[in-house]
């Protein structure tokens, strides 16, 4: 997920959900891609593994978030 983020001009995709009335969609993508790439360093400055649960918060969100938006858009399309 990070590295779908980077050398991306996020700013201008998050900025496109925004305009298209997707704010939340692009709040969550943006805090799912920032968890995604956040690498705590130890006091000797090497990588450590971030704790899970700031992740899964952020996936939980966006999957539910996508998951509501597929509901509404099925049902849109029946009437």
């Amino acid at each position: 997920m990070a590295e779908s983020g980077r050398g991306t001009d996020t700013a201008s995709l998050l900025a496109r959900l925004t305009r298209a009335e997707l704010g939340v969609a692009a709040h969550l993508a943006q805090a799912l891609t920032t968890e995604a790439d956040c690498r705590p360093r130890d006091p000797f400055g090497r990588l450590t593994d971030p704790p899970a649960d700031a992740y899964a918060r952020a996936w939980l969100a966006s999957a539910v978030h996508l998951a509501a938006a597929e509901r509404s858009l099925v049902a849109a399309s029946w009437s």
